[in-house]
């Protein structure tokens, strides 16, 4: 079957040495046919339809299951099943990379183990790495960058430098995609239950996420099923953190396990980073300021964060100065914030869109001066930095010319939108950033 070990491919011997120039007035060699291969994706159709979106072009897709899940949304057809151990992937990932002829592989972001392993495998063999990741900006926006997400990106942290690029000046897209979050809960729900109806097919599988997968469905169900019941105590929170007559900090949290925490951060759990963040704010912040806490969109619930603060609180002794509340658009909140405080969140550049000072706690692509706090977190409560409008305009137009595709993946009307520009980037030859034209 695919994904038998025994099946070996030879390398086209193009692939494998080094091209030699042609004699005068012989013909071109022919260009190498481009191979893709898929390692992970988002939980929806979009990995099939990018496939067949590029098999138009001529091009040949195929895809690594790593569980049920991904069979779901991709089927059997050019897929290569993987049901060995975790230890054993990257020797195995690169071994089919190799022996299939890949030229290319796509990622859905760049953290994960199976992710990350991926692409040492591919760049140690010379074969083309696209990560696709959510948005920097969203809702509209997906990301597509050749060498990592975030923190990983190769884009410069040189404010300079995007001052004065080319693309600074170039108004972006304004396509919107719709309603997605629904589609989006319902196919990650789906996915993970024929993930685990599926198990015994794939016994090896991993899923790397700090809570197993049954107990964040349930905590899903229970958060967003009581949300009505919870509503008229977090509109209260919010109200009182509103009404404060000092100035009010919105601490943004990051989904728990998510790798951009545990890898791209001092943080090993989200209440590390809330009593790091709350110890600070009683130590430094004016006696009039106070807290809003925040909990992530995709955050099951499995933690009772309203608890934990309450009680850091009370040892810290700013009862009545810190308010968690789990309402409010952000674009509704955010204007009346003094600062905002976050790890890595792409949430965290919302703050910097309305010039709100905002402080970045891990490592982030934006997280430069003139658009992020370059000081200490101590200091951030009594002189907070603000970003420079001029600076984060020309920011926000090179990342969207270079990495944001608009468009998204839950619904077809936003895989529709996005699919045309994705495959002209997977197909574009690499480009230095700067190079890169809208």
């Amino acid at each position: 079957m695919a994904g038998d070990e025994g099946a070996t491919v030879h390398v086209p011997t193009a692939l494998i040495e080094p091209a030699t120039s042609a004699a005068p007035g012989a013909a071109a060699a022919p260009a190498i046919a481009r191979r893709f291969l898929i390692v992970t994706a988002p939980f929806n159709a979009f990995a099939r339809e990018l496939a067949q979106a590029l098999r138009a072009k001529g091009i040949t897709v195929e895809r690594v299951l790593l569980n049920a899940g991904d069979w779901l949304y991709w089927g059997w057809r050019d897929a290569i099943a993987y049901r060995g151990r975790v230890k054993d992937w990257e020797a195995w990932i690169g071994r089919q990379i190799r022996d299939r002829g890949v030229t290319d592989i796509i990622t859905f972001g760049d953290t994960t183990h199976y992710a990350s392993a991926a692409l040492r495998a591919a760049r140690a063999l010379g074969v083309e790495t696209h990560i696709f990741e959510e948005g920097y900006f969203r809702p509209n926006w997906i990301t597509l960058e050749r060498d990592g997400i975030n923190a990983l990106s190769s884009l410069p942290r040189d404010p300079a430098w995007y001052a004065a690029h080319p693309l600074a000046s170039v108004p972006e897209p304004d396509g919107q995609i719709g309603p997605a979050v629904g589609a989006m809960v319902r196919q990650m729900s789906v996915y993970h239950i024929v993930m685990m109806l599926g198990a015994l097919a794939f016994p090896h599988f991993r899923t790397g996420y700090q809570d197993g997968v049954f107990a964040q469905g349930v905590g899903h169900v229970f958060r967003y099923g009581g949300a009505g019941l919870a509503a008229g105590r977090n509109k209260r929170a919010l109200a009182r953190a509103l009404a404060s007559s000092g100035q009010v900090f919105l601490v943004l949290l990051q989904r728990p396990g998510d790798s951009q925490l545990r890898i791209h951060s001092p943080f090993d759990h989200v209440v590390t980073f809330i009593r790091d963040v709350m110890t600070s704010f009683a130590r430094n912040a004016p006696p009039d300021a106070c807290l809003l806490i925040r909990p992530h969109p995709l955050d099951p619930g499995l933690t009772n964060y309203r608890r934990v603060i309450a009680r850091i609180a009370r040892e810290l002794k700013v009862e009545g100065r810190v308010d968690y509340a789990d309402y409010g658009k952000l674009h509704e909140v955010l204007p009346k914030m003094r600062g905002v405080v976050c790890v890595n969140s792409t949430a965290g550049l919302a703050g910097v869109e309305f010039g709100i000072p905002t402080i970045t706690l891990g490592e982030a692509l934006y997280d430069m001066p003139g658009l992020t706090h370059q000081g200490e977190l101590d200091d951030f409560w009594r002189a907070p930095q603000a970003p420079r409008p001029g600076l984060y305009l020309a920011f926000r137009r090179v990342l969207m010319g270079l990495t944001q595709i608009n468009g998204g993946y839950a619904t077809p009307r936003a895989r529709k939108m996005a699919l045309e520009t994705c495959v002209s980037r997977l197909l574009a030859p690499r480009t230095a950033p700067a190079e890169v034209t809208a």
